[in-house]
């Protein structure tokens, strides 16, 4: 591979492909006894134990996963479990490098909250964000009866460095749904 190929193919990585079929990106080949249903070694890295029966269906909310294009080449990836725990209709998975100009593809309604978990100096704690969660439901279940927007969860499926560089490009781009708001996960 030249230059120019590696160049071309990166610019092809760079903006987002609907929805990424697992399948597609499956190319491991291992003497260890996988599981059918996780793609994990077993016994021991198999998750199996700890997935629901059924995918789960989000009502209220709908999860976009953006999988930088060197985290989907790895072989353990965790995106693929998200998958064997919420139903199709209720997450999509994209890859890329940085969102295109109009914004994440696949993600339904218009307003509503908008979380991206992932840490910096505005984000806030998971509890303010349910808190924000709750005020928003309250006001949105006025006396219209119209049932609120859902709730956009991003996030973004990558190692740290990757991650920064894509939240960085996501940023400067201005990609990012004005309603926003950045949600740090924190350890106990």
């Amino acid at each position: 591979m030249d230059k120019n190929d590696d160049i071309e193919e990166r610019q092809e990585e760079d903006f987002c492909f609907p929805s990424v079929d697992h399948a597609d990106l499956s190319t491991t080949t291992n003497k260890r006894s996988i599981c059918d249903r996780c793609d994990r070694p077993t016994p021991r890295v198999c998750i199996c134990s700890s997935l629901p029966s059924q995918p789960i269906v989000l009502r209220r909310s709908f999860l976009h996963v953006v999988v930088h294009p060197k985290e989907a080449k790895t072989k353990v990836r965790s995106w693929p479990a998200v998958g064997l725990v919420l139903s199709n209709s209720s997450y999509a998975v994209s890859k890329c490098r940085r969102f295109p100009r109009g914004g994440l593809p696949n993600i339904p309604g218009e307003g509503g909250l908008a979380f991206l978990l992932y840490p910096g100096p505005n984000a806030i704690s998971l509890d303010e964000a349910l808190q924000k969660l709750e005020q928003d439901f309250a006001t949105s279940t006025g006396t219209d009866q119209q049932p609120p927007p859902p709730v956009q969860l991003i996030v973004l499926d990558a190692t740290w460095r990757y991650a920064k560089d894509m939240h960085t490009n996501n940023v400067k781009d201005k990609v990012y749904p004005p309603n926003l708001i950045q949600v740090k996960l924190t350890s106990a």
